[in-house]
């Protein structure tokens, strides 16, 4: 049972909630295999207590797992209908406004936007929700020289989803040479892109 709960104690501990769903899948055919014997034992184990338990356990069995697609078709997949549009709003932004040689900061894992812009080579991607020193370093000096083309950060409500966001921020100000491209809304929660409108000049310690 375990299994079913990895994915979203995981996203929970680094506050994400992108693809939750289908993480969640990974785990729930060893879920399933747990509920199964659970649903057998209470059979069994209601059949010796009474006449008709059997019948009862049975019926009760029938009505849990017909509840399983009832309830999925009625509950809201991700990324459908609107969230469409969002992501291919985002997606659009940063394509228009990658520049080949730089880099992509983004605070999520950005795997959908990967999967639709496969131009942008794997190692451009920076993910930004948990920096190490050395790489909030690296990074700091990556928006100083004008190595970061494009910056995605993801809001909840008036408020950025993690605390190194606002840090990126302060640093794309100091540089004066970053505009927001586009803002992605759905419902309270938004992704900023931002785009380096400048093109890289040369500074102390930019290579």
């Amino acid at each position: 049972m375990l299994a079913g709960l990895l994915a979203p104690i995981d996203q929970a501990r680094i506050h994400q909630l992108t693809s939750l769903d289908k993480n969640i899948g990974y785990g729930l055919p060893f879920a399933a295999l747990g509920a199964g014997y659970a649903l057998s034992a209470g059979r069994a184990w209601l059949a010796r207590r009474t006449a008709r338990g059997r019948q009862v356990a049975t019926a009760a069995i029938v009505v849990l797992v017909a509840a399983v697609p009832v309830s999925g078709s009625l509950e809201k997949v991700q990324f459908d209908g609107p969230e469409i549009a969002v992501i291919s709003k985002v997606v659009t932004a940063i394509g228009r406004s990658y520049r080949t040689g730089t880099f992509v900061l983004s605070d999520g894992a950005a795997r959908v936007e990967q999967y639709y812009l496969p131009a942008i080579p794997p190692h451009s991607w920076i993910a930004t929700f948990r920096p190490t020193p050395e790489q909030r370093l690296r990074i700091a000096d990556q928006i100083r020289c004008g190595q970061v083309s494009v910056v995605v950060l993801s809001k909840a409500g008036h408020t950025y989803g993690h605390p190194y966001d606002l840090t990126i921020i302060q640093l794309m100000g100091r540089s004066d040479r970053y505009r927001l491209a586009t803002v992605a809304s759905q419902g309270a929660s938004s992704i900023d892109v931002w785009k380096n409108v400048a093109a890289p000049r040369s500074a102390r310690g930019c290579g």
